[in-house]
């Protein structure tokens, strides 16, 4: 008994220990599959389970897409993968470094056009730009196009929720009902796609921004269905972020329609979530409502504890600001080190295949027994081996010099002026032992011409 309890552990460890995920089984189909198409669905899934997840596993998510598409030189996956990233850093609030990401994968993107990944670049970078700046809605509708040509999509309900948010924003609730209506129409089709949470939290968004814009438009009965069914789609996937959106839907109605104590009541439930997550974000904004509730009641005990609650999250959200701009910049910082520390790499072996490459012209030139060699033709190629010797040893030697100079260009310049005081005599040294075998050399290839010259005028005569 106890060697059949053994065994099944043994069995579940095993299972447990090489279960796959669907993730790692999407990473590898990116790196393994022999079909692009596959490829890119793969690596687009993986962008698409991401996008509702916190900014810091969207660039987990990113980066790992863009390694791999760079690693098996797979540029649509690269292009994907860097504007996930300039997305991830949208949301951690550095709008500039996000545009300037999805710029990158753009580029990439239209040299490799492939419809999907130049949909989601397109996406991207319709919300880098600012909800006012035309170039948002540009690029938006430009992917949206590329979208109605294609098969539907799950990305198709991102687009057309972006649109209809950004008109929301702008305060065109016709406009933005148009798009918001066709973006939940798609979720509905798509209720059986391999991502459930994927569909469930775009239906909660997609729902409350429909509530949203039909109370604008004054349509509350509209907007009172919208927001309830907000709330019955948050039961599909548990997740307290969709909560929390559909409960901001019912304050907004509560709060407009003027029942102060329903939305007391879902104030106080976003307030419970945002406790129970340590999430300062969310407690603001419920906080502030609280204290004002509690305030007109005259209740002043309550009215001071949720001004204390909204005060310290207040001051912790400017603070996590730029706390999370330094590590945006620091994480900015990390990616351009490591793309200098692969460009420096590439920039070594093409100056190596340069150095031997000449060296190899040289030693084909000295060694030669048949071709005759001018000294100015060993002293042009001596040049050149020298100069590329000297941009080698600059390129290697150049991080350490940094650090040992302490990034000082005066400092800097002395030690790259010693290293070409070493190497100059060198070169001179070996220029001259060059010309002195190569006219050694053209002196026995000359005789020995010479020699056979004579001997078949000897023949001749005879």
């Amino acid at each position: 008994m106890k060697l059949m309890r053994l065994l099944i552990l043994f069995i579940l460890f095993f299972a447990a220990a090489n279960a796959q995920t669907p993730t790692d089984k999407l990473y590898k189909i990116v790196r393994t599959s022999k079909t692009d198409s596959d490829r890119t669905n793969a690596a687009m899934n993986i962008m698409l389970m991401a996008t509702y997840l916190p900014p810091d596993s969207i660039l987990f998510y990113a980066e790992k897409v863009r390694a791999i598409g760079q690693e098996s030189h797979f540029l649509k996956a690269e292009a994907l993968g860097l504007a996930g990233r300039g997305y991830a850093l949208l949301v951690l609030g550095s709008r500039a470094s996000g545009l300037e990401y999805a710029l990158k994968a753009l580029k990439i993107a239209e040299e490799n056009p492939d419809p999907r990944v130049l949909s989601m670049v397109y996406t991207v970078l319709g919300v880098c730009y600012p909800n006012n700046a035309p170039k948002s809605l540009e690029y938006t509708f430009k992917a949206l196009k590329i979208a109605n040509n294609g098969i539907e999509r799950e990305e198709k309900s991102i687009i057309t929720g972006n649109i209809g948010f950004t008109f929301l924003r702008k305060g065109q609730p016709d406009s933005a009902l148009k798009y918001q209506q066709q973006n939940y129409e798609i979720l509905l089709r798509k209720n059986k796609v391999w991502s459930k949470s994927f569909i469930s939290t775009s239906q909660v968004f997609a729902l409350t921004d429909l509530g949203n814009t039909h109370l604008l438009l004054g349509n509350i009965e509209l907007a009172t269905t919208y927001f309830k069914l907000a709330l019955k789609a948050t039961r599909t996937f548990n997740s307290d972020r969709n909560k929390v959106v559909a409960y901001m839907g019912m304050v907004n109605l509560f709060a407009k329609t003027g029942h102060a104590d329903s939305a007391f009541f879902y104030n106080r439930k976003i307030m419970n979530l945002a406790m129970r997550n340590k999430r300062d974000g969310w407690k603001v904004g419920s906080a502030d409502s609280l204290y004002k509730y509690f305030k007109s009641r005259n209740k002043t005990d309550s009215a001071l504890k949720y001004l204390e609650v909204y005060t310290i999250a207040k001051a912790r959200v400017d603070s996590n600001q730029q706390e999370t701009k330094a590590q945006t910049l620091s994480f900015e910082e990390d990616i351009r080190q490591k793309e200098l520390s692969i460009e420096r790499k590439q920039n070594l072996q093409y100056a190596a295949i340069a150095v031997g490459l000449v060296s190899f012209i040289l030693l084909f030139l000295l060694l030669s027994r048949s071709i005759i060699t001018s000294p100015k033709v060993i002293e042009f190629f001596g040049i050149i081996a020298l100069l590329i010797a000297f941009e080698f040893i600059n390129l290697y030697l150049h991080p350490f010099l940094e650090e040992a100079t302490n990034h000082s260009p005066i400092l800097m310049l002395l030690a790259l002026v010693c290293i070409a005081a070493l190497l100059v005599p060198a070169h001179h040294q070996l220029e001259k032992w060059m010309t002195r075998t190569m006219v050694e050399k053209n002196k026995k290839i000359r005789l020995e011409a010479a020699k056979k010259t004579i001997a078949r005028l000897e023949g001749d005569e005879k």
